[in-house]
């Protein structure tokens, strides 16, 4: 069992640690293409601090990116073993992605918008001993929707299937990011998952509703509404006890 207090990193580096992360960031430039719209980070993980490629500025997660959910990827990892499955959907620029494999999981990041691809696909260059496979779609069932995030929240994306784009207000301008294919849980969540991450902005419905097996582990976001009651109706469906955590619910199945 790997403990996930292991996320918690002293910040009482010495010299000789922190000019080996400067010559690594050096070779990084050098190796792994980065977007226009990205920079280099780090974010805290068993291995200590990896390199995240993350958005240069408009963007919740990257703001924060070191520390980023440290109290979800706690819930997620707490009885991990080296070597299973964790599929993150909605996997955003890769937080939890990261810490993942950085714990020995093999990890399958879904992650349907190309902005974020992108920045996944730099960090997997940054990051070659790591066991992470990217699939760039959305779930559900199977078409084609398209895709808009907030300008003040680059890489929050929402999917829209129904042509109605989310409305703008005074505070926040969404932008449409382009389109993705839509597949359902299946195509890319092998049974032998056994954490399982869902935060897609209140289409989580589209995932519990098509997910025939339950994992060892999930964690979903579940601030909309009709995301709890399907996220509590597979609950009951696979006998799996729930627990609340801030806008999270926790599921042991």
């Amino acid at each position: 069992m790997l403990r996930s207090h292991v996320f918690i990193i002293s910040t009482g580096w010495c010299h000789k640690q922190s000019m080996y992360l400067l010559h690594a960031f050096l070779l990084l430039r050098l190796a792994c293409n980065l977007p226009n719209e990205g920079r280099w980070a780090t974010v805290s993980s068993a291995m200590g601090p990896l390199p995240i490629a993350i958005y240069r500025r408009n963007d919740i997660v990257s703001n924060n990116v070191y520390n980023w959910e440290l109290d979800v990827s706690r819930v997620l990892f707490s009885e991990a073993v080296k070597g299973s499955t964790f599929v993150d959907v909605g996997a955003n620029i890769g937080v939890h992605t990261l810490r993942g494999a950085a714990l020995g999981l093999k990890v399958i990041a879904v992650e349907a918008m190309p902005l974020n691809q992108r920045l996944l696909k730099s960090t997997i260059c940054a990051n070659p001993t790591l066991n992470i496979s990217v699939v760039p779609v959305a779930v559900g069932p199977r078409g084609t929707c398209e895709l808009y995030s907030g300008n003040i929240n680059h890489g929050d994306c929402h999917l829209v299937c129904d042509g109605n784009p989310p409305k703008s207000s005074q505070h926040v301008r969404y932008v449409y990011r382009g389109t993705t294919d839509v597949v359902p849980p299946g195509d890319f969540t092998p049974p032998s998952t056994a954490i399982l991450k869902v935060d897609i902005e209140g289409s989580e419905c589209n995932l519990f509703q098509h997910l025939h097996f339950a994992p060892r582990t999930i964690v979903a976001e579940a601030t909309w509404s009709s995301s709890r009651h399907c996220i509590y109706a597979f609950s009951r469906k696979f006998n799996c006890k729930s627990r609340q955590i801030d806008g999270d619910v926790h599921l042991t199945c």
